[in-house]
């Protein structure tokens, strides 16, 4: 293989691999939901669930910024277990898991 050959290959892969990094998502320990009830009610869920409420979301009546501390701050994998415990609460009607986002 020639040189120059061998240079662009090299650049080629560097750059494929730094693409796939910037496209992977780290999963936070934070998770929103929507309990209805008012927050006395949510604080309950949550608590009754491992997940404390970190605040309420404006504009967005019974949705709550939940975060479980037995869990990693940011993780490559979901906790999927969480998130199906916490939906399959009956007065839990949605929720979904955080997801970092970088800036450009």
């Amino acid at each position: 293989m020639s040189w120059s050959l061998y240079c662009w290959t090299l650049v080629l892969v560097v750059l494929c691999t730094a693409g796939l990094s910037l496209t992977e998502s780290d999963y936070l320990n934070e998770w929103v939901a929507e309990i209805s009830g008012g927050e006395d009610r949510a604080h309950e869920i949550a608590r009754r669930n491992g997940y404390e409420i970190v605040e309420s979301i404006d504009n967005f009546a019974d949705h709550y910024v939940l975060k479980r501390h037995d869990t990693p701050h940011r993780s490559k994998r979901s906790s999927h277990h969480h998130t199906k415990r916490l939906i399959d609460d009956g007065e839990v009607t949605w929720a979904e898991q955080q997801v970092a986002k970088s800036r450009v």
